[in-house]
């Protein structure tokens, strides 16, 4: 009867931290505060350095971004298509939701030239910021921060 009272009051005492988490996890972001970007989005920017596989340092980009609800509206997906002198350079998928082990806004992507990496976001008053890596074929790393703020219901 002790070993039993003993395997009850250790089961509770190392359950605690895990509902301690689950409560920092409720107050983390959420895809749902990011809503606000749904839709479709047009952008033009000049590549900064050469990539090879997309278009030569200070070639003019068109980027499109298509953000739409996924999975039960759980996680948001992000389809990117970037061009360079009406032609697709490339494209990218990405998917943004709940990192369940940090409880972070966590951001996924992939893109066609096979780079591949992780982020996460943050709000900082009005400001969502997205910081993130990347690593490329043939080794080559990126890393950015990106900050998104919501103007207007149109921008």
């Amino acid at each position: 009867m002790l070993s039993t009272a003993l395997l009850l009051a250790a089961s509770m005492v190392l359950g605690q931290p895990a509902v301690a988490a689950e409560q920092t996890k409720d107050a983390a972001p959420r895809a749902t505060d990011l809503a606000w970007l749904l839709g479709e989005w047009r952008g033009e920017y000049v590549l900064p350095e050469g990539i090879p596989e997309v278009g030569p340092a200070g070639s003019k980009v068109v980027s499109v971004h298509t953000w739409r609800w996924t999975l039960n509206k759980k996680f948001i997906t992000l389809k990117i298509r970037e061009e360079i002198n009406g032609r697709v350079a490339s494209t990218g998928e990405e998917i943004l939701g709940t990192d369940q082990d940090s409880g972070a806004l966590a951001h996924w992507f992939f893109g066609s030239t096979g780079v591949h990496g992780v982020g996460t976001w943050r709000r900082n008053g009005d400001t969502w910021e997205l910081k993130w890596r990347a690593a490329a074929p043939g080794g080559k790393k990126y890393e950015a921060v990106g900050d998104h703020v919501q103007i207007d219901a149109d921008s």
